[in-house]
């Protein structure tokens, strides 16, 4: 059924945008933790081994927010295409929401 199928991509949407969501809130506390450990070697309490651990985990934090980013967009065209059009999703999904 197509609206079942434009329902599930917009469902799909929705899990994306929280994921980003949490994964940027993440991103932001990890910069935090970054800045910490580096006040802690400043003070002589830390080791490079520890900044550079911090500063690999915020990569990666950020090449899988590029991830999400990247699967948000599929998720995007994908409910586009399965709608025919974006005024047809727009114009779908409002009324399904409701119900």
């Amino acid at each position: 059924d197509i609206k079942t199928n434009i329902l599930t991509s917009f469902n799909d949407l929705k899990a994306y945008q929280s994921q980003l969501s949490i994964q940027s809130s993440s991103i932001n506390n990890q910069k935090v933790l970054v800045k910490g450990e580096l006040q802690k070697f400043d003070l002589g309490e830390s080791t490079l081994f520890l900044i550079n651990s911090r500063e690999t985990k915020l990569i990666d934090m950020q090449i899988k927010q590029a991830e999400l980013v990247s699967k948000y967009q599929k998720s995007l065209a994908d409910l586009y295409y399965k709608a025919g059009t974006r005024q047809e999703a727009d114009l779908i999904l409002p009324q399904q929401i409701e119900k």
